[in-house]
């Protein structure tokens, strides 16, 4: 299930065991690790139902590039996985559940086990695996090949997801893996500096109409100092 070529450099490999390694590891209980995750959403805009056009970008060039029909973005909001971009879900059957309501259930998700693992999975063929192939994306929509990487913000934090599938059995490369960490790398990093750019500029207009620029302070959840130093 979890490429067993996949080089060092991509990170840690999860067990199939999906047990929450990551959290024991980060010192976090799950629900505080849930609740962080849903204040970070919360702080950076991403519980808006709004579309962003970055994360449309980011899943329509790993589509393209790996030649595969369907791809995602996603976000975990508690016991739900919900899909801020998608390309290709009309592949699924027309007016299909998840090209409507944007949302499946964590526990049909494949994406929850890269969210709780915080590392890349990846599965050629679903009838391969027991856990994949019982599951709604297979046993409704006919899923069958799924690569998927986590969403991380600057500061390491797991958000979601950023995702392909495909209708017939798919060998994802090294190469494959790679793109989609670094286009989810890059789409979460530019999505973090416009929200960045924008906090310091309502915070500079609301400062100069109180006459009191030296309140200006970074926000909570900004992103690491390395990210903001960028923006200078």
């Amino acid at each position: 299930m979890y490429s067993s070529r996949l080089e060092t450099k991509l990170g840690r490999h999860q067990p199939r065991n999906h047990s929450r390694l990551s959290c024991q590891l980060d010192g976090l209980s799950v629900t505080q690790r849930e609740d962080q995750r849903i204040d970070v959403l919360q702080c950076l805009g991403l519980l808006n139902p709004l579309g962003i056009p970055l994360f449309d970008e980011a899943a329509q060039t790993v589509a393209r590039n790996l030649e595969v029909p369907i791809c995602w973005l996603t976000v975990m909001v508690q016991d739900e996985l919900w899909i801020k971009s998608a390309i290709g879900l009309s592949c699924l059957g027309l007016m299909n559940p998840l090209a409507s309501a944007r949302k499946l259930d964590r526990s049909q998700a494949y994406c929850t086990q890269v969210v709780d693992s915080v590392a890349p999975v990846v599965v050629p063929d679903t009838l391969s695996e027991p856990l994949f192939v019982q599951g709604e994306l297979y046993q409704q929509y006919g899923i069958r090949a799924y690569l998927g990487v986590p969403l991380l913000t600057a500061e390491g934090i797991c958000l979601g997801t950023l995702a392909v599938f495909n209708l017939c059995p798919h060998s994802f490369s090294n190469r494959d893996v790679e793109f989609v960490m670094m286009t989810a790398r890059w789409c979460m990093g530019e999505y973090e500096r416009d929200w960045l750019k924008g906090m310091t500029v309502k915070q500079a207009a609301t400062a100069k109409q109180d006459g009191n620029l030296s309140a200006l302070s970074v926000p909570k959840c900004s992103p690491s100092p390395a990210l903001s130093d960028g923006l200078s």
